[in-house]
């Protein structure tokens, strides 16, 4: 009988571990990260079926889409970002939260184990510093070897940003977005020293990240991933 067990367990370790189904029955939420509205299986199954049809003719976003109702479908904020992607699914908007999406199904699919909490752990949160006045969107709350790791997606045409050394002449877009940047850094770095945790904030493009703006991010001592 006791490897009669034994076979079944490792028989659902590898199912679990083939398909990526790894999130537990308990999903532990940390405590700095909003819960949002819970959505029954009918409103789930309609976006979805929204979505894919507004991407009729795009098979590899129909299939990411899929996958990630999958996998996300119970995470805070997933629907949420869900909707903004039909919400703007004919503007410029979409492709970032196309790129949120398929940021976060990496993530996933490149860290989570069955033997692991679940990699994804929030989208779109508005996380305020415990220290200060101060809070930001944080487009992915990760989990990744036991540290919180905070995400900017950006799925953006870096040259439409002119950066320059002489931070007197930015213009407002640029003004605006290396503020954004600075805020998310003060406050994963107050979430980290109030917590006495390990927080991580990283900058994730879409596009190559030109060498002008990642001689900034290393000066700001902000690290950066490409997806290009």
């Amino acid at each position: 009988m006791k490897k009669i067990r034994s076979l079944l367990v490792l028989i659902i370790w590898f199912i679990c571990t083939a398909t990526h189904a790894c999130e537990p029955l308990v999903r532990a939420i940390p405590h700095f990260i909003r819960r949002t509205a819970r959505y029954t299986p009918n409103h789930r199954e309609e976006l979805l079926a929204k979505l894919q049809k507004a991407f009729l003719q795009k098979q590899r976003t129909q299939k990411m889409l899929q996958e990630a109702f999958e996998v996300f479908e119970e995470t805070p904020g997933f629907v949420e970002t869900a909707q903004s992607l039909f919400s703007h699914r004919n503007s410029h908007t979409s492709k970032g939260y196309r790129y949120e999406i398929e940021k976060a199904l990496a993530l996933h699919n490149a860290h989570c184990t069955c033997k692991t909490a679940p990699v994804v752990r929030a989208f779109s949160q508005i996380t305020a510093s415990p220290r200060r006045s101060q809070k930001r969107e944080f487009d992915i709350v990760a989990l990744i070897d036991g540290h919180y790791v905070l995400y900017e997606c950006k799925n953006i045409r870096w040259d439409s940003y002119p950066y320059n050394d002489d931070d007197t002449d930015w213009d407002e877009a640029v003004q605006r977005i290396v503020l954004q940047f600075n805020n998310q850094q003060e406050i994963v770095e107050d979430l980290s020293e109030h917590y006495s945790g390990k927080f991580s904030y990283i900058v994730t493009s879409k596009k190559t990240i030109p060498p002008k703006w990642k001689k900034w991010f290393e000066q700001q001592g902000i690290e950066t991933e490409e997806d290009s």
